[in-house]
């Protein structure tokens, strides 16, 4: 059984479901979409529509909720009911939770507290590794010069008060204000999707953007069914350019094109912060999509911080705002507040000191190993005991060269482009080839390279240093033994896999 809380998720959920298991027979059961299919191998249902249904529902071994964090930590409500009464069919069914926030802002981490239903995370994969392996596309997170200021609003249960931020962002100036940037930084941006305080609010800010020559239509629970999905419709046809909304777009929203969001609104949750730029990381290549901007009107990322570094929120909510992002000076993206220096302009922020903390515990021996004793140290140099060669591919993009480095119990991998057609790429490549001795021949395919790093033996990398200042480390330098040759495990996949096994018969 696969729960979720919108049509448009089971819908999508029941395709990608087909994509991967053409053979398995499954069902829908959602009112909404007029199908009430049970007794299948899998079914994707509404909870709306099957929280009372339990008995029809039958001994069920597995099931998935999927936008788990939905879920409250007390007893009441329809999910929890539901599965009280499965439970009561087959005590000894599982309970899995899919999100990508696995957090409430009044409870914490969903994992935690008396009430919770899940007892562990079982398996998680960092934001910034999504975006790094190329799962993802690159959110760039700007500052806009035109913003509402929070200071002053009060909350309730845990959110800004929406009549107090209408009062704020609503207001003529502002609305029209914002709207001019948006045209200006937007000019190249074919899809945009913008975050409003209010029904009120999302219909002032699309009515202005027509009236600037951008058609823009506006979204909210009160629109009805066969128009909200017309709009979508023309936002993924590229037909439509800009979609105003409140409340309505914030999960389940499956449109890959959108290449620009506005935060014309606050939020205390992060983890709504976090649903909302989704809409935004979804690869598009067809389209020429290569990042999305996300333009802050609302001062979002200067409380919660950059979107790859946003954190679960403490047990219980907070009891004053905390400043976890700060401004680029040179480039207005926003970086962690403790950020030493700006990951996309490389701008070095003056008067941070670096946290090191003295070793309670050790000899002199210990604090000058190689080891990360200095926790807070944002660069460390590790031993590398062999090193790994793989093709890397991804929708869209070249291949690269996917390079691993071992370090005992730890893994750092770079990526090195040799057939980026970008300036700055080829020449890192180019650097990283010649640094390791392999000839004045520059590969001009990843195959190629993988070949002749077989054959040629590069430098032996005695250490590499690691940047840790983020959620993904970063390799900044080399320490390479001159006196030997490469004498460290090397292989490859792809194409060349057969290489490994020439080269070790050598």
């Amino acid at each position: 059984m696969c729960l979720t809380h919108v049509r448009e998720l089971i819908e999508q959920d029941a395709k990608a479901f087909h994509k991967l298991c053409p053979t398995t027979d499954y069902g829908i059961y959602c009112a909404g979409l007029n199908k009430k299919q049970l007794h299948h191998a899998v079914t994707f249902a509404s909870i709306q529509s099957i929280h009372k249904k339990h008995i029809e529902s039958g001994f069920i071994n597995l099931c998935i909720i999927d936008e788990a964090h939905l879920l409250n930590d007390s007893e009441i409500g329809c999910y929890r009911k539901y599965l009280r009464g499965l439970l009561s069919i087959n005590p000894k069914m599982r309970i899995i939770g899919l999100t990508a926030t696995p957090y409430r802002l009044k409870s914490g981490l969903l994992h935690f507290g008396d009430g919770r239903l899940f007892h562990d995370i079982a398996y998680e994969l960092p934001l910034q590794q999504l975006v790094h392996e190329g799962w993802l596309c690159r959110m760039i997170g700007k500052q806009a010069k035109v913003h509402g200021s929070t200071d002053g609003l009060h909350t309730q249960a845990g959110e800004y008060i929406i009549k107090e931020c209408e009062s704020v962002f609503d207001e003529e100036r502002l609305v029209r204000a914002a709207v001019k940037e948006m045209i200006e930084v937007g000019h190249d941006r074919k899809t945009w999707l913008i975050f409003c305080v209010s029904i009120k609010h999302a219909e002032h800010v699309a009515s202005v953007l027509n009236e600037n020559d951008i058609e823009c239509k506006s979204v909210s629970e009160k629109t009805p069914k066969a128009e909200r999905e017309q709009i979508i419709k023309d936002m993924k046809a590229g037909t439509l350019r800009a979609v105003t909304n409140v409340g309505v777009m914030t999960t389940g929203t499956d449109v890959p094109n959108i290449d620009m969001i506005v935060m014309l609104c606050p939020t205390r949750s992060p983890g709504r912060l976090l649903q909302m730029a989704g809409r935004g990381f979804r690869l598009s290549p067809e389209t020429g999509k290569e990042n999305c901007l996300f333009l802050d009107m609302g001062e979002t990322l200067i409380e919660h911080g950059p979107l790859t570094h946003i954190t679960p929120p403490p047990q219980g909510s907070r009891k004053e705002k905390e400043k976890k992002g700060k401004v680029c000076p040179k480039c207005e993206s926003v970086c962690a507040s403790h950020a030493t220096e700006c990951a996309d302009c490389g701008h070095i922020f003056e008067g941070v000191p670096r946290k090191i903390k003295h070793a309670e515990k050790g000899n002199l021996a210990d604090v000058m190993s190689d080891a990360p004793i200095l926790k807070n140290d944002i660069y460390q140099w590790y031993n590398v005991l062999n090193v790994a060669y793989n093709k890397h591919e991804k929708i869209g993009s070249k291949p690269s060269l996917k390079v691993t480095y071992k370090c005992g119990k730890k893994n750092f991998s770079e990526w090195i482009s040799f057939e980026s057609e970008k300036d700055f790429a080829k020449n890192k490549a180019k650097q990283w080839w010649s640094d390791r001795g392999m000839g004045s021949d520059f590969p001009e395919t990843t195959d190629i390279a993988i070949s002749l790093i077989g054959f040629r033996h590069p430098k032996k990398v005695a250490k590499i240093k690691v940047k840790m200042d983020g959620d993904w480390p970063e390799i900044k330098g080399y320490k390479f033994d001159e006196s030997a040759q490469q004498k460290q495990s090397t292989y490859s996949t792809g194409n060349l896999a057969d290489l490994h096994q020439r080269t070790s018969e050598r």
